[in-house]
């Protein structure tokens, strides 16, 4: 992929530590323009249990540390 191909935005998010997916919402799916590439179930905050769209291969950075992910669109529930 060229450079220029590639979508890039930053945000300003909240960590839960003890999640493992991370999970972004529809409308930061929607601007980077991501494919969905299978599903998954994840449990909300308050114990529900919701299917999710899978995106991988997303480059994460925070300062000076950067993880290649999966991760979950979180759609209106």
């Amino acid at each position: 992929m060229d450079q220029d191909e590639v979508k890039r935005m930053t945000v300003s998010a909240l960590v839960d530590t003890g999640s493992y997916m991370l999970c972004i919402n529809e409308s930061i799916q929607e601007q980077l323009q991501t494919t969905c590439c299978g599903k998954t179930e994840g449990e909300t905050a308050d114990s529900r249990i919701v299917e999710l769209d899978v995106v991988t291969n997303v480059e994460l950075k925070f300062k000076n540390r950067r993880t290649l992910c999966n991760y979950g669109i979180k759609r209106r529930f």
